[in-house]
């Protein structure tokens, strides 16, 4: 008999009806971060994403474009405030435990930026703002 431990004991997770709104969140805000950062530190020869956090242009950059170009293309999530979730993931991103490797961010990067960076972009662009 397989048993599952008692998930919905935890306070982090989350059953719910329909997964497509919190993907939807994660794929931009935490992937599209990934996507948006790597090559300017790759650029500036850093080796982790919590070096990057910790290099003042790469992380205001970064804040700045998931509070005004990312976060305004994310439709609603039931009972989520979509700037404390990419604070959330800001603090993960600023974590050394994780060793994220920037390199592992970079790789292939010609399927992840039309997957994470260009339909912002459009969602931007047809929303009429500004993509600058």
């Amino acid at each position: 008999v397989h048993h599952c431990p008692p998930l919905d004991m935890l306070e982090n997770v989350k059953f719910v009806p329909d997964v497509m709104p919190y993907e939807f969140m994660k794929l931009r805000i935490l992937n599209g971060g990934h996507a948006s950062l790597c090559y300017p530190s790759a650029l500036l020869d850093l080796e982790f994403v919590h070096e990057s956090m910790e290099h003042t242009t790469i992380s205001a950059f970064l804040d700045t474009l998931e509070r005004y170009e990312i976060i305004p293309t994310v439709p609603p999530v039931p009972d989520t405030v979509l700037t404390d979730y990419w604070t959330t993931i800001a603090n993960r991103f600023t974590n050394p435990t994780l060793s994220d490797k920037i390199a592992r961010n970079c790789y292939d990067g010609l399927s992840r930026q039309p997957q994470f960076i260009v339909p912002t972009m459009q969602d931007n662009l047809k929303a009429g703002r500004s993509v600058d």
